[in-house]
């Protein structure tokens, strides 16, 4: 366990005992003003004892959440910028009915379609730094469906290389490395035959 964790842990823990100590003493001066509740505590202690352990189990078990999330897990990210260049799909075909079925020459052009500014770059999962999108120009909206038109740097997630493509039909998908090139190779070599 890192040094981070532990110290999260540690706050929690103190979090936990700031709290029972707190309620406790809340209940005890209410118990010196309030006959009605020093009744309730003689008459039912345990079940006192048991809301509060219930509540600091409570507070624990919601820290060791925040703890294991450790904020979005690197898989949800991914998903993320999978919704993002699904976006930038559909904008490049929103630009391309506007341009007789032609995609932009760089994907930039599309930015004026989606002016949010998260979705222009790539974000890595694992390191947080933002990467710009790898673009494919030349192509048309009329090109076959399995056109790559816009990926993502290599992301390794689960121990294998792979990318977020997204095709001229504005599909998306997930793509090992291994049979992402292949398919860009392939791709390449259809574009200098024409």
């Amino acid at each position: 366990m890192d040094t981070d964790s532990t110290l999260l842990i540690v706050f929690f823990v103190l979090l936990s005992i700031a709290a029972m100590v707190s309620l406790f003493a809340v209940r005890m001066v209410g118990a010196i003003f309030s006959k009605k509740i020093r009744a309730q505590i003689v008459a039912h202690p345990v079940r006192h004892i048991l809301w509060f352990i219930i509540f600091l189990g409570g507070v624990f078990i919601f820290g060791m959440q925040l703890l294991n999330c450790g904020g979005i897990q690197p898989r949800s990210l991914l998903m993320i910028q999978f919704s993002n260049l699904k976006q930038l799909g559909l904008a490049a075909r929103i630009y391309a009915a506007d341009h007789e079925g032609k995609f932009p020459d760089k994907l930039p052009d599309v930015f004026t379609i989606i002016p949010n500014e998260r979705l222009h770059r790539f974000k890595d999962p694992k390191t947080n730094e933002l990467h710009d999108w790898y673009y494919c120009p030349g192509y048309k909206d009329s090109d076959p469906a399995n056109t790559i038109l816009a990926f993502s740097p290599p992301v390794t997630y689960s121990n294998r290389p792979q990318r977020i493509v997204v095709f001229v039909d504005d599909s998306v998908s997930f793509m090992e490395e291994p049979k992402f090139m292949i398919l860009l190779r392939e791709q390449r070599q259809k574009k200098q035959q024409h």
